[in-house]
């Protein structure tokens, strides 16, 4: 298995609170691709979510946890199968049926290889009959996680439709876009309702070109994969022609520099899945996105640092460490203030001055 110390994706969700459209777009598109090679082998995750999703150390995101995917139901039911043989052999009684005594018997249950082959043949066969049967009669299963959840998953549904994965794929957009799936609630009940009846909060979101805006191609592209219908749902052929994804080359996507890279000390470091990451991108970055713009110490520190072109770390992930920076631009913002007004009150005495000495000349 391939060591990803890069953290996950919900701990960058975590840590910036809310992503920009063209971090979040390159994140979607890999698991998009993730999602898109995993239907073509015939494979359902049923699972996605953001902590499933990790980082390497470059930042490229990597699909885990099939927990729930075809692939790891098969193996848990193979487990269970072979369980229940092993409990069959341990709890039969084959000395009281009295047509498989001869059989089955302990005196000559060893007496040579066929009998026991014959045994595990019918054991095979008694316990599939009742797999069968158990299956047939079961009530259907929630399988994922509630937040990311498809509609058609809670009734029982969609089991084996692929379209429930893009469900998932449009929660985590939203999520990276907006800062919480949009399904949240303070109950698993409540976010079951919440799906249910497709509660999205759509006129609450600033839609717009602006910052802290969200571009009406987002919204659509969300409209169009959190369709409660899976039949009317965006699949990746839809998903993939959206302008949302107008300049993305899919098949460059590997080559393509992270907006995110993390900081590793060492292969133990363990950092990155909480906090600690550093935004690098190319394009410029607000180091004060997310926080408040209105306050005048804020606006003074923020040009002051634009001018100084502070562009690399994103200050709502480290606060922590810049607040004495922040601090110390205070102070000399207040020491500037400081110095303008003795010089403005040095100017005052100089026009002062100066006026005495033009009476006292006049005088004379």
């Amino acid at each position: 298995m391939e060591y990803m110390i890069g953290g996950d994706l919900g701990s960058i969700i975590q840590s910036y609170g809310v992503l920009q459209e063209y971090v979040a777009r390159f994140y979607i598109c890999e698991i998009i691709q993730a999602v898109q090679s995993l239907h073509q082998i015939g494979i359902i995750h049923r699972d996605l979510k953001p902590d499933n999703l990790l980082l390497d150390s470059q930042g490229h995101l990597k699909l885990t946890d099939f927990g729930l995917s075809d692939m790891g139901l098969q193996r848990r039911n193979k487990y269970e199968i072979k369980q229940q043989r092993r409990d069959d052999l341990k709890m039969l009684n084959f000395s009281k049926e009295k047509n498989k005594e001869e059989q089955f018997s302990q005196e000559n249950l060893l007496k040579n290889k066929s009998d026991l082959l014959e045994m595990k043949k019918n054991l095979d066969n008694l316990h599939l009959k009742k797999m069968i049967h158990v299956q047939n009669n079961k009530k259907p299963r929630i399988i994922g996680t509630p937040d990311y959840i498809a509609p058609e998953i809670l009734n029982g549904k969609g089991l084996k439709n692929s379209a429930c994965d893009w469900w998932s794929v449009g929660v985590i957009l939203f999520e990276m876009l907006i800062g919480i799936p949009p399904f949240n609630d303070d109950s698993v009940e409540k976010i079951f309702d919440n799906i249910n009846n497709n509660r999205i909060p759509w006129d609450d979101i600033p839609v717009g070109n602006k910052e802290d805006q969200i571009s009406e191609n987002a919204i659509n592209l969300l409209k169009g994969i959190l369709e409660p219908n899976p039949d009317k749902r965006f699949g990746v052929k839809e998903i993939k022609k959206h302008p949302f994804f107008k300049d993305v080359n899919w098949l460059n996507l590997s080559k393509t520099p992270p907006p995110i890279v993390p900081q590793v000390k060492n292969l133990f470091d363990t950092s990155n899945f909480m906090k600690g990451i550093i935004f690098i991108e190319g394009e410029q970055t607000d180091p004060f996105f997310g926080l408040p713009q209105k306050t005048e110490q804020m606006n003074e520190a923020k040009k002051m640092l634009n001018q100084q072109r502070f562009q690399v770390k994103r200050y709502d992930v480290l606060f922590q460490e810049n607040q004495k920076q922040v601090d110390q631009i205070d102070e000399q913002i207040n020491e500037i203030m400081q110095q303008m007004q003795k010089n403005q009150q040095e100017i005052q005495n100089l026009e002062i001055n100066y006026k005495d000495e033009k009476i006292e000349n006049n005088f004379f």
